[in-house]
């Protein structure tokens, strides 16, 4: 929700305290497959502030790759925004966002000695 402070619109005045839903997003980006493909899709990412769960790059076999990034605890309109960047790109084909369950990707615990 953004205030808007040109229609003195004061509904969110003292809501400081409102945060975003936070949630986990998977990217799946099909791409042409060039040398700096990663690096590029990667640009967008640094608008959730926050380091990759998990990177999963992998060859179609005719000319492109389709690249998984998974993203943990950020605002729905972050994932929305950065998925448009990422459309916005002259090397990428296509771009989707899925809402997924963290729980169920998380690596098992190490044993330290």
């Amino acid at each position: 929700m953004v205030r808007d402070v040109y229609a003195a619109d004061d509904a969110l005045c003292g809501a400081d305290s409102v945060r975003p839903a936070r949630g986990d997003f998977r990217f799946v980006v099909e791409a042409d497959a060039d040398p700096d493909v990663l690096a590029r899709v990667a640009g967008p990412l640094s608008i959730a502030n926050v380091a990759p769960f998990g990177v999963v790059l992998r060859s179609s076999g005719q000319g492109t790759v389709i690249i998984e990034i998974d993203l943990r605890g950020i605002p729905e309109a972050t994932a929305e925004s950065i998925c448009r960047k990422m459309t916005q790109l002259t090397c990428v084909l296509s771009a989707e966002i899925r809402r997924t369950a963290a729980a169920s990707t998380d690596p098992p615990a190490r044993e330290t000695r």
